[in-house]
């Protein structure tokens, strides 16, 4: 009985492809090709801009800091895993929470 409940916990969390999550300005999970990343923006008048998106080109995790001739601070980070860019919001996979329900109920 614990097999099942395994492999039905496996099949449940199993993603297909290479395409994963980023989140984007909104905080929503959209699938991406590329790289995840976040840029922060410090302007001189302490006005911060925090953008998140998809990057369209695989990028090799990293940050990325410079600062412009108006004085502006930018840090671009760019990372390759779902939810890595930044998102606010914390969520769990519905099939985990039943399977779990299921294998207390059962096991």
């Amino acid at each position: 009985m614990k097999i099942v409940f395994f492999a039905l916990f496996l099949l449940a969390t199993l993603q297909y492809g290479d395409a994963f999550k980023c989140y984007d300005d909104d905080y929503i999970l959209d699938y991406c090709e590329g790289s995840c990343y976040n840029s922060t923006t410090k302007r001189g008048n302490n006005q911060s801009i925090f953008k998140t998106s998809c990057w369209p080109d695989s990028v090799r995790t990293k940050c990325v800091e410079n600062t412009t001739a108006d004085g502006s601070y930018i840090k671009n980070c760019y990372c390759n895993y779902a939810g890595c860019n930044g998102g606010r919001v914390t969520t769990v996979a519905l099939p985990l929470i039943i399977v779990a329900f299921a294998s207390n109920q059962f096991i």
